[in-house]
Formats: C-alpha cells, structure tokens, sequence
C-alpha cells in the first residue's frame, strides 16, 4: 500500500523544544510522527488500515499533531499547543464571546498557571494572541457555511453517476432544477431536422 506521508516545514529549532519520537522507534507511532523530524505518516498503520471510517480519523488525528508540532516550532507549549476549537457558526456566539478580551482571560485562566514560561513574558503575550486569533477565526458566517456546503454538493455530484442520480431524483424536481434555457437549447438541438437543398 502507498504512504499517505506529509513532510512539515521546521523553523529553527532554537524557538521551542519539540517531542519527536526516538531514532530507535520502527514506524509511525499512534499521532503519525516517525523517527525523521518533520515526517508523519497516515497510512498504512497497523491500527486504522482496515476500515475507511477509522483511516478517516487517523488522518484527522494526524493532522491535529502536525498543527501542535507546528506551533511548538513557532513557540507554544505543548499543553497550548494541543487545543483546538471546533468550527462553529457565527450566529451560535453570545454577547460575552463577541468580545476578545474574554478569550484573552479565558487563555490566561486555563495556562498560566501552569505554562513553562512566565505570563508576564512577551512570549506567553504572544502564544495567548495567537491562540485567540484562532478561536475567533473558528466561527463561519451564514453565507461562509451556505457557500462552503454548497462547494461541498458540487464536489461529491461530481463523483456521482449521472444516472443515479437521475434515477434518485424526482423528474419534476430535476428539470426545475436546471436552467430553463439550457433545456430549450438541448431540445432544439434534438428536434431540429438538418435541411437538404435541391
């Protein structure tokens, strides 16, 4: 079976102290790094190969440590580092989350105490803005979520057999759904009988 591998672009290594996996270690451990910095690897894995719904989500686990490496590279801590926030809709955010100094204390009530830098430091300022900029980005307007699922449609229709989806499909819903114009043309084209000169 073919690697699904990703290689990602290390910063020096002066910015932060990263966990990488010994050099003695065989293979990809359960968050995909490997023994060559920089490499993960998705498939093939012992423990996600046999079902397409568990590759799926070895592949997102993966890729949730690729993030967290890439921002310890950039200076955050590994507790930091490994939050993330689902994606969310605009209009689900309260009057208390619309304001970004709430983010700012809510980071400053999980971390400082316990980060490995001082909170009062310019890196720990950073960290924490970077960190907000993340959360608030996490949240789509209506038109973002219509455009991203209607994206969605496009690309999953054009893996789908024309006349499945036919078959699927009311005929009345179907010919609504195409552009009156384009049908007339389909039908001119059809019915339109060449002439012949004498």
């Amino acid at each position: 079976m073919e690697s699904t591998a990703t290689r990602r672009r290390s910063t020096p290594a002066s910015t932060a102290v990263r966990h990488t996996r010994s050099s003695t270690a065989k293979y990809a451990d359960a968050d995909g790094r490997t023994p060559v910095d920089g490499l993960y690897v998705v498939s093939p894995s012992e423990e996600a190969d046999t079902q397409a719904i568990v590759a799926a989500g070895r592949g997102a686990r993966v890729a949730r440590r690729v993030i967290a490496d890439a921002r310890i590279d950039d200076g955050w801590w590994e507790e930091a580092a490994r939050v993330f926030d689902w994606t969310r809709r605009e209009a689900e955010r309260d009057d208390r989350w619309a304001d970004r100094e709430a983010w700012v204390e809510a980071f400053e009530d999980r971390h400082a105490e316990a980060a490995p830098v001082d909170p009062d430091s310019e890196r720990f300022r950073r960290v924490s803005e970077a960190a907000v900029d993340d959360s608030l980005s996490s949240y789509v307007s209506r038109e973002e979520v219509e455009a991203r699922a209607e994206a969605a449609h496009e690309t999953l229709a054009a893996h789908l057999d024309v006349e499945a989806i036919v078959r699927a499909v009311d005929g009345t819903a179907l010919l609504d759904a195409v552009d009156d114009d384009l049908i007339r043309e389909h039908v001119d084209g059809e019915g339109t009988v060449p002439e012949v000169s004498d």
